[in-house]
């Protein structure tokens, strides 16, 4: 999967060789326009030898496409951990000539990350997700999962299964916000026979079917505080008692 890079340079012929190293180079803001209006690019470096640039320029390249990543570059070095810092609005990052190389290949990952998990996305914000997941697939550690109704949380939580050793084991998910009060325990934890009204022979419960996989608990911030206390049971040591 390659990376759709764009560089604003000057006229200078040893700049732009060592920039097509990377991406496609252009010095005209025209040409620059032509491209973003028509293609997907991932990323548009602005070169050190333009400092003549407005900063309309960044304006107008978001209202073709809003998710693209604009860098400026400055002269100087940045160690490459330490390459990232505000700029004043116009531009996502200023960035040192030594960190280009390791952020490409940042997004390049990113990229194929995203495709691996089936989330279509392109924003910045969404490629440090999948770095996210990437990171913490292999864990094995709870996972608390933040956003609003219908952003792809369950997506999220698959994409950490399949990028994680229980790949090959169960994932299960509830909407824990959508199970009657009364039912949600036995649910997650199973019943014994003869535990309730009409509980004529034993269940299992969700935890047990998915033992060495994924447990999914979505809107578990919509149970009541009792239930809470036994799920946090559940995360601190992996015990709990079927009704």
């Amino acid at each position: 999967m390659k990376t759709n890079v764009v560089i604003l340079s000057g006229n200078n012929s040893n700049a732009a060789m060592n920039w097509s190293k990377i991406g496609k180079v252009v010095s005209e803001l025209a040409e620059l326009y032509q491209i973003v209006k028509e293609s997907e690019v991932d990323l548009i470096i602005v070169g050190e030898d333009r400092t003549d640039l407005p900063s309309q320029v960044a304006v107008k390249i978001r209202r073709y496409n809003g998710l693209t990543d604009i860098w400026k570059v400055t002269v100087g070095s940045f160690d490459d951990d330490n390459i990232e810092k505000h700029y004043d609005g116009s531009f996502s990052i200023e960035i040192g000539e030594k960190g280009i190389t390791k952020k490409v290949t940042q997004i390049l990952q990113a990229k194929e990350l995203l495709a691996q998990y089936s989330i279509i996305a392109r924003s910045a914000k969404m490629k440090l997700i999948a770095e996210t997941i990437h990171r913490i697939a292999p864990t094995d550690v709870p996972v608390l999962i933040v956003g609003q109704s219908g952003t792809g949380k369950e997506l999220v939580a698959k994409a950490i299964h399949k990028d994680s050793q229980r790949e090959s084991d169960a994932f299960v998910a509830i909407n824990c916000g959508a199970i009657a009060e009364g039912l949600l325990e036995s649910e997650l934890f199973g019943h014994e026979k003869g535990a309730f009204t009409g509980s004529v022979s034993k269940r299992e419960g969700l935890f047990k079917k998915a033992n060495n996989g994924i447990i999914f608990l979505d809107e578990i911030g919509e149970t009541k505080s009792d239930m809470q206390v036994k799920l946090l049971r559940v995360l601190e040591d992996g015990t709990y008692y079927p009704v």
